[in-house]
């Protein structure tokens, strides 16, 4: 919020300078890798900041377009997740042998093909609403970026697409992350695998 008024300013700036400084206070699960957590930020020229501002639906378009980003993030955790333990099924996921039809591998259990095959089709539809939502966003932007003349309904419509993308995202993700146990076996619970590391990313934005 611009100091002194109840205007929003999004902007995006280069982290790799002495204005931004991050406290590097993250101690939580998941997300190891990254810099969330305190952000000291001083700007020390006020004087050149850009505080005008267009329609109301303009201003606010930019954080739809970020919640269809984190959308993103989730599908791809997912994925991740998804290609990492079908690799480990294939390689160490032993059969079960105490049935009336064994079968020679891990790969060829029923069950676990389900599971997968499962896993794969939630993904898949939430790619194809996450294309769709990019797709409303690019019109958008192509069409009324430089005037800065969106509409609240066009702003409203493509808002309902981005919130479509981040429910559907979100429990998929979760569904897979939480899941993929099933189909890799109790060996894959074990700490060198990392396993787990897909769950943790996921629930630490979602939480």
């Amino acid at each position: 919020v611009y100091e002194d008024t109840d205007k929003h300013i999004f902007a995006l700036a280069p982290t790799k300078q002495p204005a931004i400084q991050f406290l590097h206070k993250w101690d939580n699960v998941g997300l190891r890798l990254t810099e969330p957590g305190s952000v000291k930020i001083e700007i020390p020229n006020r004087e050149h900041l850009d505080n005008s501002v267009g329609h109301a639906a303009a201003t606010t378009h930019s954080s739809i377009s970020i919640q269809l980003v984190f959308s993103n993030f989730y599908i791809r955790i997912a994925l991740g997740a998804l290609n990492f333990a079908s690799d480990y099924t294939a390689k160490n996921t032993r059969f079960w042998p105490y049935t009336p039809h064994p079968v020679a591998k891990g790969t060829e259990e029923p069950y676990i093909l389900q599971r997968y095959g499962s896993f794969f089709a939630y993904l898949r539809a939430a790619e194809a609403l996450a294309d769709v939502a990019g797709l409303k966003i690019a019109a958008i932007y192509n069409d009324c970026s430089q005037k800065r003349d969106i509409t609240a309904a066009e702003r409203g419509e493509v808002a309902g697409w981005v919130a479509s993308v981040k429910v559907v995202a979100t429990d998929t993700a979760l569904r897979v992350t939480s899941r993929v146990g099933e189909v890799t076996g109790a060996r894959a619970t074990a700490s060198k695998v990392g396993l787990d590391r897909f769950w943790r990313r996921q629930d630490a934005y979602v939480a």
